[in-house]
């Protein structure tokens, strides 16, 4: 696989080699404890539907069995639920196989590897999407947990497989449920969900990829008159030929960049061309996805900064978002291999009268552009991952960027993460923009260490339900009072000047309020949302 060294570390830890972890206990708690709701609201990331976004954690490896471990924390206008005085619960935990969630709990399954929110079966409450990538010898699954105004439940999920959805037979090592997005494919006014294995064969060949879209309705996942599909490059309708190493679908994303009113999945390839990357759309339609020609972008399109080297890896990470205001989304994508692995993160964004994506203005945003707080280095990884979140609360989306292995002076490797403020022009150092917070800004707990992986994962998520996100980061290399690696994440306090360490709150493991002992190898925080 045409990887850099920090993405075979990435891949191997998301397979989840065989470890002997020490117990940790099982909380599988209750609903919310809340004011009544009566009605979902229909909002972004609201579970319980009261109107505040929530935060969906997942453990790597989590609990006795390693098996990994989802938790919830709900939003009030105070914040995430980690005390007492919410209104809201402190904190929920599911495990594959306990609470309705079909499966057994072993270890190696990865649960929790990703996490995505979105409302599948339309009716107004946000369901979680959880992929287990390492589940039966890495062959992979993904289970669907349903929202309610009484929070999130076990009760009625679904758990799929690459067998199940007719999409071929698993392989060892496929990772199916490595990649997770959510978007209407089909414009049917229900939220469709896409899962990527992008190791998987595609035929004969060894980590090439594919990615599988289930559609959604009000009876729940791939319950409707739609069937399943499956997109590789080796089907006409997506540019390219399969190659192995490739790794389509690494990361997969969601957003209507081709301006018909239809959500296109958005695919990482960082494989392709061995190592360089790409990034591939493929458009949604009244018939679902495949029924119309995919796009290409890459650092060889006309107007991308730069030029495609092997190990780049560009659409490592990608994610969409209005950063310029112009009503339409942007595409954003991480490619930390540039450089020797310095990185840089680049916005594609959209014509501003087609409203589709246009490489005219792309623009490339590193650690060495002037009015960007610190100094790259080899191995950084600055756009290991990327977001877009509304960190001010005006009308331009802000780009977020993860750097896990950064130098947080004097200690390597701790990370860090950094912010570039939108404008009417795209990505800016006014204001904000350029800052970096690391375990050694003001009001953020702990202080920086080696392997941490601050900013291994990060996220916008109003819970206090404001118009300004809080910016939610995780550190799932954080080991807490002799704990190896067990994990953390915090949720910075929203201002209307940007986001800010003061009065933020620090959510891990074996604390007050939060079901479940920390685990040793646990990797709290290894996904958000």
């Amino acid at each position: 696989m045409a990887l850099n060294r920090h993405s075979r570390r990435r891949r191997a830890e998301a397979t989840v080699a065989a470890l002997l972890l020490p117990a940790a206990a099982l909380l599988v708690s209750t609903g919310p404890a809340q004011a009544v709701v009566t009605a979902c609201s229909g909002k972004p990331q609201d579970i319980n539907g009261d109107g505040f976004a929530d935060i969906v954690i997942g453990e790597l490896r989590g609990g006795a069995t390693g098996g990994g471990r989802l938790h919830v924390f709900y939003g009030t206008a105070n914040g995430p639920a980690t005390v007492a005085t919410g209104d809201a619960p402190d904190d929920q935990i599911f495990a594959q196989g306990v609470g309705g969630i079909a499966g057994v709990d072993s270890k190696g399954d990865a649960f929790g590897a990703t996490v995505q929110m979105g409302d599948l079966n339309d009716d107004g409450c946000a369901d979680v999407a959880v992929g287990l990538p390492g589940n039966a010898s890495g062959r992979g699954a993904v289970a669907v947990l349903y929202g309610s105004i009484t929070g999130l439940t076990g009760t009625g999920s679904q758990f799929f497989t690459e067998d199940v959805v007719g999409a071929g037979e698993a392989a060892v090592d496929e990772n199916f449920g490595a990649g997770l997005s959510v978007g209407d494919f089909d414009g049917d006014g229900v939220t469709d969900l896409a899962a990527a294995a992008p190791f998987d064969t595609v035929g004969t060949g060894t980590e090439r990829g594919a990615v599988v879209v289930l559609y959604g309705s009000t009876a729940g996942v791939n319950k409707g008159t739609r069937p399943a599909s499956i997109h590789h490059q080796n089907l006409a309708s997506v540019p390219g030929t399969a190659e192995d190493g490739d790794a389509f679908g690494f990361i997969i994303g969601a957003d209507d960049v081709t301006a018909d009113g239809i959500s296109d999945v958005v695919v990482g390839v960082p494989g392709e061309n061995l190592g360089a990357g790409i990034v591939q759309v493929l458009p949604g339609s009244p018939t679902g996805v495949g029924a119309t020609a995919g796009l290409t972008f890459s650092q060889d399109s006309v107007g991308v900064p730069g030029a495609p080297e092997d190990f780049d890896n560009f659409g490592y990470y990608v994610t969409t978002g209005d950063v310029n205001g112009d009503g339409a989304p942007d595409l954003v994508t991480g490619v930390p291999g540039e450089d020797n692995a310095r990185g840089i993160v680049q916005v594609i964004y959209s014509d501003p009268v087609t409203k589709k994506l246009t490489t005219t203005g792309a623009q490339s945003v590193s650690q060495a552009v002037t009015g960007v707080d610190g100094v790259p280095g080899d191995g950084d990884f600055f756009g290991a991952a990327v977001a877009v979140a509304k960190l001010d609360g005006d009308a331009f989306g802000d780009v977020v960027i993860g750097t896990p292995y950064d130098a947080v002076a004097p200690t390597a490797e701790a990370g860090s993460v950094s912010v570039m403020r939108g404008s009417a022009t795209g990505m800016t150092t006014a204001g904000f923009g350029g800052v970096r917070i690391t375990q050694d800004t003001v009001g953020v707990a702990g202080s920086p260490e080696k392997g941490d992986l601050f900013g291994f994962a990060v996220t916008g998520a109003a819970v206090q339900g404001a118009a300004t996100e809080n910016l939610v980061i995780s550190s799932p290399g954080e080991s807490i009072s002799g704990v190896l690696r067990a994990g953390s994440a915090v949720v910075l306090t929203a201002t209307a000047t940007g986001p800010s360490g003061t009065g933020s709150d620090t959510i891990e493991a074996g604390t007050a309020n939060v079901a479940g002992a920390r685990t040793a190898e646990g990797r709290w925080g290894w996904s958000i949302d």
